[in-house]
């Protein structure tokens, strides 16, 4: 199986996405070859610092979003070649983050591709208009499965066929009780000299200790 992991923009540029090394590392324990792609940083390093912050300004809501914005943001998905892969897993890190998000959901569709698109993190539990982000793109055929709570062990199944599994689709989610089990963050599938380090000298990264909102 080839598997796309995204981490859609716009978050901080200081360090590569921690949830998508570890949906990378999940990915690639259950035997997958995986492909991370960080439009995030990507759109940083193109724009430079201060247009970054402006369109992050729009996409997060602080600002109206100008339609040359999102003209650009369709522009820059599209250029990307999104065929060949079985999965094309999504994480939307934050409430911030679904706009863009959106925008990556129907340009990928657009392709008319064979992958299947799996979206999760705290964003996709988002309220439009009293609807969860979630099930808009669920109903609206711009995913095809997504996952509320932790999702390690609900990703592992549903690769598996088994798309009954706890936080699958509406399935009430089920706490991992033991985290000292889950694969560690795997970075290596991102170009870390990409990054914006606040101290350029002394790269990093994240790392968890304990239970977290990724």
């Amino acid at each position: 199986m080839k598997t796309l992991v995204i981490t859609p923009p716009f978050l901080e540029p200081f360090r590569p996405p921690i949830s998508g090394a570890t949906i990378c590392a999940v990915a690639e324990s259950a035997g997958h070859d995986v492909t991370a792609w960080d439009p995030n940083i990507e759109i940083f390093n193109k724009v430079g610092y201060a247009e970054f912050y402006n369109l992050r300004l729009e996409f997060i809501g602080i600002r109206d979003t100008h339609p040359d914005s999102l003209e650009f943001l369709e522009k820059f998905y599209s250029t990307y070649n999104f065929s060949n892969f079985d999965y094309i897993l999504v994480s939307v890190f934050s409430r911030h983050e679904t706009k863009s998000s959106e925008i990556l959901l129907r340009t990928i569709k657009s392709k008319n591709i064979k992958a299947k698109i799996v979206i999760g993190g705290s964003g996709i539990e988002t309220l439009r208009g009293g609807k969860r982000f979630a099930d808009l793109m669920l109903n609206s055929n711009l995913c095809d499965y997504y996952i509320v709570g932790e999702g390690e062990y609900a990703l592992t199944e549903l690769f598996n066929g088994n798309d009954t599994y706890h936080g699958i689709n509406g399935k009430p989610p089920k706490q991992i009780e033991n985290i000292d089990l889950l694969p560690t963050p795997n970075y290596d599938y991102y170009n870390r000299e990409s990054y914006d380090y606040q101290i350029k000298e002394q790269p990093d990264f994240f790392i968890y200790g304990s239970r977290g909102c990724v």
